[in-house]
């Protein structure tokens, strides 16, 4: 069964009507982003950058990556008009929530199902969180992964209530590269086989980055991911503790080391 831990962080929270105001205070511990909820500071800046939308209802995506040797940096700002979640922590069965997913396969062998170098992270828009390893054929729930991330909300948006007009909502996170048995210091160059997925609720749509994959009915298949490249977004400037305005927590998931 996955265990979940809570990182142990030094902060402290201030309760406004609205957002939960939280200072981070940064120390080597946090790599060179900051994982703080806040992704339209210069940390983000020269990211590797997709972008991609439904044409069923108004759900556009525009997600960034960036890397250095110890981590993969995935950042992921979703335009939702009607931000649903009931998953607030944890391993949770994240795809009933509004929900964002990346998969990797870290070979790039385009293999026919979930190849057993092909991983899976998912994140609700109430803060839960799911992984998953492939076995050759499928999908496997018994990896447990180190992510570190946060949700947010837009200013103006809130959450499980469909009378207002919400904006959206965001991600941002780092896996550790080891945690997909990847050598940080060899990725410059690498292209590995990729995919982002996102989903709505109640409407129950979702949308990918790869064009070859249709919604959840192949999203599992390895040959119909798209490719990325780490030729560009390497992080190289250490950043300092911020205060940001966004709703969530920081939680280290995974079995601690």
């Amino acid at each position: 069964m996955k265990k979940y831990y809570k990182a142990l962080i030094k902060s402290f929270f201030i309760f406004m009507p609205i957002f939960l105001f939280t200072m981070i205070f940064s120390s080597s511990l946090f790599g060179n982003i900051v994982i703080d909820g806040n992704i339209s500071d210069d940390e983000w800046n020269d990211a590797q950058k997709f972008e991609f939308s439904s044409k069923d209802i108004k759900l556009s995506v525009v997600a960034l990556v960036k890397w250095d040797e110890k981590f993969f940096y995935f950042a992921c700002k979703i335009a939702d008009t009607n931000v649903q979640g009931k998953y607030k922590e944890g391993i949770q069965n994240v795809w009933e929530d509004d929900d964002v997913e990346y998969y990797l396969e870290t070979d790039n062998k385009k293999h026919n199902g979930r190849s057993v170098n092909s991983y899976q992270l998912l994140f609700d828009a109430a803060g839960a969180y799911n992984d998953t390893v492939g076995d050759g054929n499928t999908y496997d729930f018994k990896w447990d992964s180190h992510v570190e991330y946060m949700v947010g909300l837009d200013q103006g948006s809130t959450i499980n209530n469909g009378n207002d007009n919400d904006t959206g909502w965001l991600l941002e996170s780092r896996l550790p590269w080891k945690d997909i048995n990847v050598d940080g210091n060899k990725v410059k160059g690498k292209t590995m086989g990729w995919n982002i997925l996102v989903a709505t609720q109640p409407e129950a749509v979702q949308i990918n980055s790869s064009p070859k994959v249709i919604g959840w009915t192949n999203n599992h298949d390895c040959s119909n991911w798209g490719e990325i490249t780490f030729d560009k977004g390497y992080v190289s400037v250490e950043s300092k503790g911020k205060l940001y305005d966004t709703w969530g927590t920081i939680k280290l998931c995974g079995k601690l080391k």
